[in-house]
C-alpha cells in the first residue's frame, strides 16, 4: 500500500470514530436540552436530510481539488463542533443551536465519502482498487 492511501485510510477511520461519537452525543444532548422525544426525533430527521442531497456532491467533487475538499470539510466540521462546547462554556447552549448545527455538520460529512471514492483510483494501483474500495 502506498503512503497516501494509508494516510487517507487512517484519517477516515479516525473521522468515522468521531462521527459515531458525535452522533450519539448529539442525540443525547438534544434529549437532555429539549426534554422531549420530539426534539430527539427532529434532530435525527434534520441530520438525515443532507443525505438525500448527496448526489449533488458529485459535480462539486469534479470541480474542486479532492485534497482541498477532504481537508477543508474536516476542518469546517471541527469548527462547527467546537461551537457546542464553547456555547456551553458561555452559558448559551440550547436545543435550537444543536438542531441548527447537526444538519450543517452532516452536509460536510456527506461530501467526504464520495470524494474519497473518487480519489482511490489515483492513490492505488488498479489491482489493489477492489481492496481499497472495500475498506471504510
Amino acid at each position: 500500500m502506498n503512503r497516501n492511501f494509508k494516510l487517507m485510510f487512517m484519517g477516515r477511520v479516525i473521522s468515522n470514530i468521531g462521527d459515531s461519537l458525535y452522533a450519539v452525543a448529539a442525540m443525547w444532548l438534544v434529549s437532555e436540552l429539549g426534554g422531549s422525544t420530539f426534539y430527539t426525533g427532529l434532530a435525527g430527521f434534520l441530520t438525515l436530510i443532507p443525505r438525500f442531497m448527496q448526489f449533488f456532491s458529485g459535480p462539486l467533487i469534479d470541480r474542486i481539488s479532492i485534497r482541498f475538499l477532504l481537508m477543508n470539510t474536516q476542518l469546517i466540521q471541527a469548527v462547527l463542533l467546537t461551537i457546542i462546547p464553547l456555547a456551553s462554556y458561555l452559558g448559551m447552549l440550547n436545543v435550537v443551536l444543536v438542531l441548527i448545527l447537526s444538519p450543517l455538520i452532516s452536509v460536510f460529512n456527506i461530501i467526504i465519502y464520495p470524494a474519497q471514492m473518487s480519489a482511490l483510483p489515483r492513490l492505488v494501483d488498479k489491482k489493489d482498487l477492489l481492496f481499497a474500495k472495500s475498506n471504510p
